[in-house]
C-alpha cells in the first residue's frame, strides 16, 4: 500500500474519532452541554426548572471531571465503540 494512502487514511481515522469524542462530550447532561437541554426536556417541569439553576456550575462540574481523569472512563467506551463502527462501515482497520 502507499505510504501517502496509509496516511491519509489514519488521518481520516483520527477525524473520526476527534469526531465522535466531541459528539459524546456534548451528549453529556451537564449544563451548559446540549445533553443537559434533552435531560431538561425529559424532566417534570419542576425538576427541570431546578435542574437548569444548576448550569451556573455546569463548567465547574465539567473541569473537575476532566481534570480527574473521570471523563475518559465515562465516555470513552461510548467513543470508541462509535467510532469503530463508523471506521468498519468506511472500510478502515488500520487503528480501530
Amino acid at each position: 500500500m502507499n505510504e501517502a494512502v496509509y496516511l491519509a487514511g489514519v488521518s481520516m481515522q483520527y477525524g473520526i474519532l476527534i469526531n465522535c469524542g466531541l459528539a459524546w462530550f456534548n451528549l453529556l447532561p451537564i449544563p451548559p452541554l446540549d445533553g443537559s437541554h434533552i435531560l431538561a426536556g425529559l424532566l417534570p417541569r419542576e425538576l427541570a426548572i431546578k435542574y437548569e439553576q444548576l448550569g451556573r456550575y455546569g463548567m465547574i462540574l465539567v473541569l473537575v471531571l476532566v481534570a480527574a481523569g473521570v471523563l475518559g472512563t465515562i465516555i470513552g467506551p461510548f467513543i470508541r465503540s462509535t467510532a469503530g463502527l463508523i471506521s468498519h462501515i468506511a472500510g478502515f482497520s488500520y487503528l480501530f
